[in-house]
């Protein structure tokens, strides 16, 4: 099958996923100065999976101190808005895809976790940079990779055998999608980010993050720091994004993102004391 069919048998899928509601009902009560812990709260005790795992992570030993929160409130206040974000964006994407089988060569968990620190070192670097909307660095993080789990759930053998192609010969697995399947995780990504109308800057990070020399000008910035946070995210050594090769980052990020080669070991250094909490959300 040519690259094009493929893309256009993806685009007609039926049973692609759509997000919760709660995702943008969340998203808005952040965004708005004047929200309160009661506002969120509003928001969130609708969903109940999202209402227990926020509760979860507020109990965690990390969070927790040892004492029980019960309540959502409590729950927020316990975790700070940053967290909670990460929480709920986090769990509201992960729910749309159901977990991959016991011993499944494509490990959803362990993907997921490469995720969440990849997201939370996209917002480390969007600061870092002095980008205008930090908080977006999450998400350019957080889905840079969504594609893989589309690939591995609608083409799940072939996908199986472009992670043991990858880890068999220590290539990046957009190399092993290529020759096996045609398609790259990130023009699978940019379909899925369509049909859930990502803004195009976030499109752009997840199309372009592996060839960051294609990006269009105008979302350079976004792209670059979606390609150094796969980089910082595959340096901690939690997680894996479905390859044994490890990620290499393009030099020409620390000109676009005005940052140096100190900087970038600092943000590598925070990324890695913060794992244990970032874990958490899983």
């Amino acid at each position: 099958m040519d690259p094009q069919a493929r893309l256009n048998e993806i685009k007609q899928l039926r049973n692609l996923p759509t997000l919760p509601t709660v995702f943008h009902k969340v998203l808005a009560a952040l965004d708005d100065d004047k929200s309160s812990a009661q506002t969120l709260k509003d928001a969130i005790i609708h969903d109940q999976s999202l209402s227990a795992k926020v509760l979860s992570v507020a109990n965690s030993a990390y969070f927790s101190g040892g004492k029980s929160v019960d309540d959502i409130a409590d729950a927020i206040v316990v975790l700070g808005l940053e967290m909670l974000k990460s929480v709920v964006l986090s769990v509201s994407v992960f729910k749309t895809f159901p977990p991959s089988e016991k011993g499944a060569e494509f490990d959803r968990e362990s993907f997921w976790l490469h995720s969440i620190l990849a997201a939370n070192a996209g917002k480390m670097i969007a600061k870092a940079a002095g980008y205008a909307n930090f908080e977006q660095g999450f998400l350019f993080g957080l889905l840079h990779d969504i594609g893989k789990v589309v690939l591995d759930h609608h083409y799940h053998d072939e996908y199986s055998d472009v992670c043991l192609d990858a880890r068999f010969n220590a290539c990046p697995i957009e190399v092993s999608e290529q020759k096996i399947l045609q398609i790259t995780h990130a023009q699978v990504g940019q379909v899925l980010g369509n049909y859930w109308k990502f803004p195009p800057a976030l499109l752009d990070a997840i199309l372009y993050h592996h060839t960051l020399q294609n990006a269009p000008e105008e979302s350079v910035v976004p792209v670059a720091i979606a390609h150094l946070a796969d980089y910082l995210a595959d340096t901690t050594g939690f997680g894996n994004s479905g390859t044994s090769a490890k990620v290499k980052y393009d030099s020409s990020v620390l000109d676009i993102l005005k940052l140096d080669a100190t900087q970038v070991d600092a943000l590598q250094d925070e990324l890695s004391g913060n794992a244990e909490q970032i874990q958490s959300i899983l």
